[in-house]
Protein backbone atom coordinates (compact mmCIF):
# COMPACT_ATOMS: atom_id res chain seq x y z
CA UNK A 1 0.00 0.00 0.00
CA UNK A 2 1.54 3.69 -0.96
CA UNK A 3 1.63 6.02 1.64
CA UNK A 4 -0.95 8.08 -0.14
CA UNK A 5 -3.79 5.44 0.88
CA UNK A 6 -2.09 5.55 4.60
CA UNK A 7 -3.97 9.00 5.03
CA UNK A 8 -6.52 9.31 2.70
CA UNK A 9 -10.22 9.76 3.61
CA UNK A 10 -13.05 7.98 1.68
CA UNK A 11 -16.07 10.10 1.45
CA UNK A 12 -19.12 7.82 3.26
CA UNK A 13 -21.48 10.55 2.84
CA UNK A 14 -22.25 14.07 1.67
CA UNK A 15 -25.22 16.39 3.05
CA UNK A 16 -25.69 20.15 1.33
CA UNK A 17 -26.29 22.22 4.36
CA UNK A 18 -26.21 25.25 2.20
CA UNK A 19 -25.78 26.78 -1.47
CA UNK A 20 -25.18 30.64 -1.86
CA UNK A 21 -24.14 33.31 -4.64
CA UNK A 22 -20.49 32.10 -3.76
CA UNK A 23 -20.01 29.28 -1.23
CA UNK A 24 -22.19 26.41 -1.06
CA UNK A 25 -21.43 24.52 2.65
CA UNK A 26 -21.12 20.66 3.04
CA UNK A 27 -21.01 18.08 5.68
CA UNK A 28 -18.98 15.02 4.76
CA UNK A 29 -18.59 11.64 6.45
CA UNK A 30 -15.54 10.05 6.09
CA UNK A 31 -13.69 6.54 7.24
CA UNK A 32 -10.30 7.58 8.39
CA UNK A 33 -7.21 5.12 7.14
CA UNK A 34 -7.94 3.44 10.78
CA UNK A 35 -11.82 2.71 9.89
CA UNK A 36 -12.88 5.49 12.62
CA UNK A 37 -15.77 7.80 10.82
CA UNK A 38 -15.70 11.67 11.28
CA UNK A 39 -17.02 14.40 10.28
CA UNK A 40 -15.67 16.92 7.82
CA UNK A 41 -17.44 20.65 7.75
CA UNK A 42 -16.77 21.58 3.95
CA UNK A 43 -17.06 24.89 1.97
CA UNK A 44 -16.98 24.86 -1.56
CA UNK A 45 -15.79 28.54 -2.84
CA UNK A 46 -15.74 30.32 -6.38
CA UNK A 47 -12.52 30.01 -8.09
CA UNK A 48 -10.52 33.36 -7.41
CA UNK A 49 -7.87 35.29 -8.64
CA UNK A 50 -4.90 38.22 -7.69
CA UNK A 51 -2.45 39.79 -9.41
CA UNK A 52 0.61 41.97 -9.03
CA UNK A 53 1.24 44.63 -10.47
CA UNK A 54 4.21 46.81 -10.23
CA UNK A 55 4.53 50.05 -11.62
CA UNK A 56 8.05 51.28 -13.50
CA UNK A 57 8.70 53.12 -10.46
CA UNK A 58 8.43 49.93 -8.43
CA UNK A 59 5.42 50.73 -6.23
CA UNK A 60 3.08 47.78 -5.66
CA UNK A 61 -0.65 48.68 -6.75
CA UNK A 62 -2.51 47.54 -2.69
CA UNK A 63 -6.38 48.01 -2.34
CA UNK A 64 -7.55 49.00 1.04
CA UNK A 65 -10.73 47.17 1.71
CA UNK A 66 -13.38 46.44 4.90
CA UNK A 67 -13.64 43.09 4.91
CA UNK A 68 -16.66 42.28 7.29
CA UNK A 69 -15.41 38.47 7.52
CA UNK A 70 -12.66 40.02 10.01
CA UNK A 71 -14.14 43.41 10.90
CA UNK A 72 -10.86 44.86 9.65
CA UNK A 73 -9.99 46.97 6.68
CA UNK A 74 -6.94 45.64 5.01
CA UNK A 75 -4.38 46.04 2.35
CA UNK A 76 -4.80 43.06 -0.46
CA UNK A 77 -3.34 42.93 -3.90
CA UNK A 78 -6.53 43.34 -6.37
CA UNK A 79 -8.29 40.04 -6.89
CA UNK A 80 -11.63 38.97 -7.28
CA UNK A 81 -13.88 36.33 -8.16
CA UNK A 82 -13.48 34.23 -11.94
CA UNK A 83 -16.99 35.38 -13.85
CA UNK A 84 -18.81 32.12 -15.82
CA UNK A 85 -17.04 31.81 -19.14
CA UNK A 86 -14.08 34.20 -17.95
CA UNK A 87 -10.63 32.40 -18.12
CA UNK A 88 -8.18 33.10 -14.96
CA UNK A 89 -6.19 35.56 -17.12
CA UNK A 90 -9.05 37.52 -18.20
CA UNK A 91 -10.45 37.75 -14.50
CA UNK A 92 -7.35 38.86 -12.91
CA UNK A 93 -7.33 41.54 -15.72
CA UNK A 94 -10.90 43.13 -15.62
CA UNK A 95 -9.87 43.19 -11.42
CA UNK A 96 -7.13 45.14 -11.91
CA UNK A 97 -8.92 47.83 -14.52
CA UNK A 98 -11.91 47.45 -11.62
CA UNK A 99 -10.05 48.39 -8.74
CA UNK A 100 -7.04 50.02 -9.93
CA UNK A 101 -7.99 52.06 -13.22
CA UNK A 102 -4.89 50.13 -14.65
CA UNK A 103 -4.91 47.83 -17.71
CA UNK A 104 -1.65 45.29 -17.74
CA UNK A 105 0.20 45.07 -21.05
CA UNK A 106 1.13 41.65 -19.92
CA UNK A 107 0.73 39.05 -17.23
CA UNK A 108 2.32 35.85 -16.32
CA UNK A 109 1.13 32.87 -13.81
CA UNK A 110 3.04 32.95 -10.75
CA UNK A 111 1.31 30.72 -7.87
CA UNK A 112 -1.45 29.26 -7.23
CA UNK A 113 -2.82 28.42 -3.96
CA UNK A 114 -5.37 27.23 -1.84
CA UNK A 115 -7.06 29.32 0.79
CA UNK A 116 -7.47 26.99 3.42
CA UNK A 117 -7.40 23.48 2.39
CA UNK A 118 -8.47 22.62 6.19
CA UNK A 119 -12.07 23.66 5.23
CA UNK A 120 -12.51 25.17 1.66
CA UNK A 121 -11.79 24.27 -1.74
CA UNK A 122 -10.81 27.45 -2.44
CA UNK A 123 -7.99 27.60 -4.99
CA UNK A 124 -6.79 31.16 -6.09
CA UNK A 125 -4.33 31.75 -9.24
CA UNK A 126 -2.61 34.76 -8.78
CA UNK A 127 -0.72 37.07 -11.79
CA UNK A 128 1.81 38.99 -11.95
CA UNK A 129 2.60 42.06 -14.41
CA UNK A 130 4.97 45.24 -14.12
CA UNK A 131 3.66 46.86 -17.66
CA UNK A 132 0.58 48.83 -16.97
CA UNK A 133 -1.04 51.51 -18.82
CA UNK A 134 -3.99 53.77 -17.48
CA UNK A 135 -7.63 52.46 -17.97
CA UNK A 136 -10.94 53.35 -16.37
CA UNK A 137 -11.96 52.77 -12.80
CA UNK A 138 -14.69 50.53 -12.80
CA UNK A 139 -15.59 49.37 -9.57
CA UNK A 140 -18.92 47.21 -9.15
CA UNK A 141 -21.69 49.32 -7.25
CA UNK A 142 -21.13 47.25 -4.15
CA UNK A 143 -17.41 47.70 -3.61
CA UNK A 144 -16.00 50.12 -1.49
CA UNK A 145 -12.09 50.81 -1.72
CA UNK A 146 -8.90 52.58 -2.14
CA UNK A 147 -6.27 51.89 -4.37
CA UNK A 148 -3.02 52.81 -3.54
CA UNK A 149 0.64 52.41 -4.89
CA UNK A 150 2.78 52.03 -2.42
CA UNK A 151 6.96 51.28 -2.76
CA UNK A 152 7.73 47.53 -3.07
CA UNK A 153 10.53 48.46 -0.07
CA UNK A 154 7.72 49.85 2.11
CA UNK A 155 5.16 46.95 1.38
CA UNK A 156 8.63 44.40 2.53
CA UNK A 157 7.99 46.57 5.80
CA UNK A 158 4.58 46.28 6.09
CA UNK A 159 4.80 42.51 5.75
CA UNK A 160 7.84 42.05 8.47
CA UNK A 161 5.56 44.21 10.54
CA UNK A 162 2.71 42.39 10.43
CA UNK A 163 0.39 45.41 8.66
CA UNK A 164 -0.61 43.25 5.88
CA UNK A 165 -1.88 39.85 6.69
CA UNK A 166 -3.39 38.48 3.55
CA UNK A 167 -2.23 35.04 2.01
CA UNK A 168 -2.21 35.94 -1.34
CA UNK A 169 -1.18 39.42 -0.83
CA UNK A 170 2.00 37.89 1.20
CA UNK A 171 2.92 35.58 -1.77
CA UNK A 172 2.97 38.33 -3.93
CA UNK A 173 5.01 40.99 -1.90
CA UNK A 174 7.62 38.08 -0.85
CA UNK A 175 7.45 37.14 -5.24
CA UNK A 176 8.22 40.63 -6.28
CA UNK A 177 10.69 41.25 -3.61
CA UNK A 178 12.42 38.15 -5.31
CA UNK A 179 12.36 39.56 -8.54
CA UNK A 180 13.40 42.86 -8.10
CA UNK A 181 16.50 41.39 -5.79
CA UNK A 182 14.77 43.03 -2.33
Amino acid sequence: MDNYQLIKEHTIKSEKIYEGKIIKVRVDTVELPNKIYAKREIVEHSRGVGIVAITKDQEIILIKQYRKAIEDAIYEIPAGLVDVGESLQEAAVRELQEEAGLKPLYTELIAEAYASPGFTDEKLSIFFTDELEESRLDLDETEFLISEKVPLKKAIDMLENFEISDAKTVIGILYAARKYGL
